[in-house]
């Protein structure tokens, strides 16, 4: 056993000749010499936390003892710790130590040393510096036998430390159901760590892409620091594996046309995951089946008889499931017809287009009228009968002329009959001009889903004829 060693030997003797051929015995006096023995120091190692993130720091740390047998104080306490391969030295090295002696461990190097140390009788001391690694992996650490000048050579001492990236998570909800108009919808977003990964290092981002018509009005969560105009927001405290930062609350207000399958998206990164992690969630806005005017925004188109007049619609199906949508128009101005781009569309939301197309004035075949309002048949017709009957006048007076004459003034007589019994107004047969008339229309749309016929969606357009 370590301890002060007193070696004492036995009374020397001996016998000598007296001189007389008589051996005589005698006695001496007895020997003693002390030593003391020196227990070697022991050692001891750990990695504090023993979890880490990629690129992030853990403390090594190193106690050595005098065993309590040693009267003596150690000196000339000695170890070198050689770092597994891809384990260093963090920088700053982080060194602190109560051995005495010399320290050595160079920031970006994979080895500590500690030379010249002492320890009283009864004592420890520690030392300890800051190690990282920008490689994933169990790293187990087994140190260098631990010695002293004057106890010799001791134990070696063995730690590990797992380095892992962390796994961020991300979830978003919304509360109630979401409507047109709505202000104040509330979203919440909670960013997690997965158990049994690394710890977060550095900032985490999370980074929310609204719908169109959508905009947040408010922003926020415990210890987080959020932009509104870019919906952002950051931190940079360490997430512990398996546990989750305090939500986000995201408030928005949704517009009046806002309609169909609306999806917000979260997006978190950062934290020393390599990785980017994105959650969705979605919620239908309006009626199963939906149409509504996209152009003109006024709702109202004016055009000349005879011209197109184009609407836009947006049509949401409520994510599918309804067939094909067909279109139809009612109330349009007489002569007008109408079609429309798309029928039997199967996709959830889409837009079409309808075309109105009006006619224009037509004159008629043949005018009935002249300037003045009195019939053009007449104006024409009347002469001719009036030369006609002076030629017959000068020619000769016989019975077959005077019958000739008899004919043509009773064809005459007739034809002035015919004008006065038409009131002098026979040319409006035939209509006018034609054309659509001028005059503003309401024009009601209607699709209709093609395998359920009862799901319908209409809305009205206003359409002006010059």
């Amino acid at each position: 056993m370590p301890a002060q060693k007193n070696n004492v030997t036995s009374n020397i003797t001996g016998v000598f000749d007296d001189g007389s051929g008589t051996f005589v015995s005698i006695t001496g006096n007895a020997a003693s010499a002390s030593t003391v023995v020196v227990a070697p120091p022991s050692i001891s190692k750990a990695f504090v936390p023993a979890l880490i993130g990629v690129n992030s720091t853990s403390t090594l740390s190193f106690i050595i003892t005098n065993p309590a047998v040693n009267t003596v104080a150690e000196t000339g306490v000695a170890v070198t710790d050689t770092l597994p391969a891809n384990l260093v030295v963090a920088t700053p090295n982080g060194l602190t130590g109560s051995c005495g002696g010399t320290v050595t461990a160079t920031a970006g190097s994979g080895s500590v040393v500690l030379s010249s140390g002492s320890i009283a009788v009864n004592s420890s001391c520690t030392f300890s510096v800051n190690v990282t690694s920008a490689v994933s992996g169990t790293y187990n650490n087994v140190s260098g036998p631990v010695s002293s000048t004057n106890g010799g050579t001791g134990n070696t001492a063995s730690a590990s430390l797992i380095v892992k990236p962390a796994s961020l998570s991300i979830t978003k909800t919304h509360a109630g159901n979401l409507s047109r108009g709505e202000i104040g919808a509330i979203y919440t977003i909670t960013v997690s760590n997965t158990a049994n990964t690394g710890p977060t290092v550095g900032t985490v981002t999370v980074a929310d892409t609204l719908p169109p018509r959508m905009t947040a009005t408010s922003m926020a969560g415990p210890g987080w620091t959020c932009v509104l105009a870019t919906t952002t927001c950051t931190r940079s405290d360490v997430l512990a594996p398996g546990a989750s930062y305090p939500p986000i609350t995201l408030v928005v207000n949704l517009a009046i046309n806002i309609s169909g399958q609306i999806v917000n998206t979260a997006t978190v990164s950062g934290g020393g995951d390599p990785n980017s992690h994105t959650a969705m969630d979605a919620s239908h806005v309006g009626p199963p089946l939906d149409i509504f005017l996209t152009t003109p925004p006024d709702n109202n188109v004016t055009i000349n008889a005879g011209g197109t007049a184009q609407y836009v619609f947006t049509v949401d199906a409520n994510g599918g499931g309804l067939g094909g949508i067909n279109f139809s128009a009612q109330g349009l101005p007489p002569g007008a017809t109408v079609t429309f781009d798309k029928q039997g569309e199967t996709l959830p939301e889409t837009q079409i287009t309808m075309t109105i197309t009006t006619v224009g004035p037509t004159a008629a075949a043949m005018p009935l009228h002249g300037t003045g309002g009195s019939p053009l048949y007449a104006a024409l017709l009347l002469p001719g009968f009036g030369m006609g009957l002076v030629l017959l006048g000068r020619g000769k007076k016989t019975a077959q002329g005077k019958k000739l004459r008899l004919l043509l003034l009773a064809g005459f007589l007739l034809m002035l009959l015919l004008v006065a019994g038409c009131g002098g107004h026979a040319g409006n047969v035939g209509g006018g001009g034609g054309g659509t008339p001028a005059g503003s229309y309401a024009i009601s749309v209607t699709a209709t889903s093609s395998t359920q016929p009862d799901v319908q969606a209409t809305t009205t357009v206003n359409l002006t004829v010059r």
